[in-house]
C-alpha cells in the first residue's frame, strides 16, 4: 500500500486483513469506516481480545501512520456484532440456539455471500464462517437463483449436519466455502 492523501477504505481493509489473518486464526472479518479526520478499523474475532491483540493493533496503527494513513485499530469479539435475535436450532444431538450476521467477503479468498454463525448450547459457543465460492455465486446469479433465504437454509443445514455428526469444536472458527459441486443444495426446491 502506498501513501495516499485520502486512503481508500478497501486498500486499508485489505492491508489490515493480510497482516492479521495469518497471525490470529480467530479473525472473522475486518471492517473499516471513514470519519472526517481518520479511518477506524475493527478486527472482528471469535474470542475475547487479549493483550497481544491490543499490542498488535497499536503496531498496525503505527505502521499505517508511517504510510501516511491515520487509522485507529481495535479488536472486538463477535459477541459485539449486531447479530439480531437468537433463533432455535433443534437437532438430533440436542437443542441449540444461534445468531448470524452477513459480512463482507475476505479479500484473499474467492468467496461471496459470507455469513458468520454463533451456535450456542449452554455456556458453549461454536462459530462458523460460511460462504459461496465466486463460481457458485455466479452460477446462481446467472440462473436467477441467488436467494438469501435459500442460502441461509443451506448454511443451517450444513451446520446441523456438523452438529449431528459430532463435528463441533469449541473455541475455534470453522470456515467452509461451498463450491460449484454444491449447486443442488442452493437451487429452488419444488
Amino acid at each position: 500500500m502506498t501513501s495516499l492523501l485520502r486512503p481508500d477504505v478497501d486498500q486499508v481493509k485489505n492491508f489490515i486483513y493480510q497482516h492479521v489473518h495469518p497471525r490470529f486464526k480467530a479473525v472473522i472479518a475486518v471492517s473499516v469506516d471513514r470519519y472526517p479526520t481518520e479511518l477506524f478499523a475493527t478486527i472482528w474475532i471469535g474470542q475475547e481480545p487479549d493483550a497481544e491483540m491490543r499490542d498488535y493493533a497499536s503496531s498496525l496503527e503505527a505502521e499505517l501512520r508511517n504510510r501516511g494513513v491515520a487509522c485507529s485499530v481495535v479488536f472486538k469479539t463477535d459477541r459485539d456484532l449486531s447479530l439480531g435475535g437468537t433463533y432455535p436450532l433443534p437437532t438430533a444431538a440436542g437443542n441449540f440456539s444461534f445468531r448470524f450476521y452477513r459480512i463482507d467477503p475476505d479479500p484473499e479468498e474467492d468467496e461471496d455471500v459470507v455469513y458468520v454463525y454463533a451456535l450456542y448450547r449452554g455456556h458453549e459457543t461454536f462459530r462458523f464462517r460460511l460462504s459461496l465460492s465466486g463460481a457458485l455465486a455466479s452460477l446462481l446469479r446467472s440462473r436467477n437463483q441467488l436467494h438469501e433465504g435459500d442460502i441461509e437454509k443451506a448454511y443451517l443445514d450444513w451446520i446441523k449436519a456438523q452438529v449431528e455428526a459430532g463435528q463441533l469444536v469449541g473455541g475455534e472458527l470453522r470456515r467452509f466455502i461451498f463450491r460449484s459441486t454444491d449447486l443442488p443444495k442452493f437451487v429452488e426446491r419444488e
